[in-house]
């Protein structure tokens, strides 16, 4: 590699793919690898080695490629780190902060190639928290997205994931199906006998679950590693009404899914029955999901609230989880609506909103090409197997391929022809999360009430994060509210304010007082 012009020190390169689909289709390790040689060879640094995490999720820096770099930073080994964009090392805020800290301390610049330059200055810090907090959403968002596609699929009778024991994904064979179709599940040929015999002789009454897994287990019944079912996974088979055909996922559900039934009706009830005498068919899920879980605190007891339905359901209220209870119970719209009150006080400078839409602007540019270089490409290998077809339709019309022949192309066609269809289909879902992460960037800079109004509860939640750490209640009121890390530092950096003058005043938020409470609630 040309080293002319160097100041001989060095720099390594970072790369990531998170599935094993995005290492076949996405922005592949070879491709990161590339960007990162090329930025190195023209940059100031000499370059030492990169450092690949393959099939790893940037949720946590427990994965060795980090470890390593953050070695060679502590030991002072290297002055820079490239990577294609710095979500590939960190995506939460706090592992995010912790590495950028990390690297000041000890001379080390990160260079996103794909996105601009950090500044070390007080605005340039706050900036990039704000873009690291969003980074952190478009984490989770995405996830539900994907979990949303899921629930469609399975609201359609497919089942949207790994295939339960006894059955096997595979590519649908119906030529005219795609999307959520495009995956089944049919009975895996090995197994399905042996799920089958697990309800048969569990249901009567004879056995327990641990004597019909090891038993079993010598027969050939094993999990994808090939080890042993757990107990309580095969307690769980047990229970799991995919085998008589219907589908539960998250929001989605079917009651007659479109696989192939190996149990019967009969057979599931008996085994139900026998579960509920040996009492095995317990079973403790969160039902609801409260917007202030966790962000609530009672000073006095030390402990969190939760919330809770009366009334039939038709009010929810906040209260204490002290056993003794805390007197007060909170009602939930009203005390929800009094938070978000709490974010009409707060602007954010008009030098800071400039600067991140300035930023917000470049990613999305650079976004954009990416993604119409991306179309382009699968456009054309589209193209070019949509040729190959015509050829080989033309080749058994001539008779030149016999019938397997002409078969077996067409198959290795028709599935490239899928894949690429499918990484249209991602790559189109892509640009959409791009636009709408960046109008919920800008809407949040502009109007910062607004932005959490419109927010789903998830959006929501981030929201809290970043403004508030908690709040502590008491005797139905709030008494006092602890801003987060990030919020101080920007209020410190003046990037964030009050829209008028703030006087010295009581901790209780105004208006607090018209949050509907009761003494007393019967169940």
């Amino acid at each position: 590699m040309e080293t002319k012009n160097k100041n001989g020190k060095l720099a390594i390169g970072y790369v990531r793919v998170s599935t094993k689909d995005q290492k076949e289709h996405g922005i592949s390790l070879e491709v990161q690898t590339k960007l990162c040689l090329h930025e190195i060879e023209q940059g100031p640094y000499e370059f030492l080695k990169i450092i690949y995490d393959k099939g790893l999720s940037a949720g946590t820096l427990n994965r060795r490629g980090v470890k390593e770099a953050i070695n060679l930073i502590q030991e002072k080994k290297i002055a820079a780190i490239y990577t294609v964009h710095t979500d590939r090392i960190a995506r939460n805020l706090e592992d995010h902060i912790y590495l950028r800290n990390l690297c000041i301390e000890n001379g080390v610049e990160i260079i996103g190639i794909n996105q601009p330059r950090f500044q070390n200055t007080a605005t340039g810090r706050a900036t990039d928290n704000v873009l690291a907090t969003f980074a952190e959403m478009h984490k989770e968002l995405t996830g539900e997205k994907v979990k949303d596609v899921l629930y469609a699929k399975a609201s359609e009778g497919f089942f949207p994931a790994a295939a339960p024991v006894g059955y096997m994904n595979i590519d649908n064979p119906d030529e005219e199906t795609k999307g959520i179709a495009s995956r089944i599940i049919v009975p895996d040929p090995i197994m399905a006998p042996l799920v089958k015999e697990l309800f048969i002789l569990y249901s009567t009454g004879n056995y327990n679950v641990y004597e019909l897994t090891d038993t079993l287990y010598e027969k050939g019944l094993k999990n994808r590693k090939g080890k042993k079912l757990q107990y309580g996974r095969v307690y769980e088979m047990l229970k799991n009404k995919i085998y008589i055909g219907e589908i539960k996922w998250g929001g989605g559900y079917c009651k007659k899914g479109r696989h192939e039934l190996f149990i019967d009706e009969s057979l599931f009830e008996k085994v139900q029955a026998v579960l509920h005498a040996h009492n095995g068919n317990r079973c403790k899920r969160r039902k609801y999901k409260w917007l202030l879980a966790g962000y609530l605190h009672c000073p006095i007891h030390k402990c969190k609230y939760t919330a809770e339905w009366h009334l039939k359901k038709k009010i929810a209220y906040y209260h204490c989880t002290n056993r003794n209870g805390c007197g007060k119970y909170i009602e939930q719209i009203g005390l929800e609506n009094v938070i978000a009150e709490k974010f009409k006080d707060f602007e954010f400078s008009e030098g800071f909103v400039d600067e991140i839409i300035e930023k917000v602007r470049l990613r999305f540019e650079k976004a954009r090409a990416d993604y119409e270089r991306k179309r382009q490409s699968l456009i054309n290998q589209r193209t070019a197997y949509e040729a190959k077809r015509k050829v080989n339709e033309n080749k058994l019309l001539s008779q030149v391929l016999t019938d397997e022949e002409f078969t077996r192309i067409k198959d290795e066609i028709n599935h490239e022809l899928g894949r690429i269809n499918e990484q249209l289909v991602e790559l189109e879902a892509e640009r959409g999360e791009n636009v709408d992460i960046a109008q919920e960037v800008l809407l949040f800079t502009k109007d910062i009430y607004k932005a959490y109004q419109k927010g789903s509860y998830l959006l929501k939640r981030h929201y809290l994060s970043f403004f508030w750490e908690k709040f502590e209640a008491q005797d139905g009121i709030i008494i006092k509210s602890i801003p987060s890390p990030l919020f101080r530092e920007l209020s410190a950096l003046n990037q964030v304010m009050y829209k008028t003058p703030q006087t010295e005043k009581s901790p209780i938020t105004a208006g607090i007082s018209q949050v509907i409470t009761n003494d007393i609630l019967g169940a």
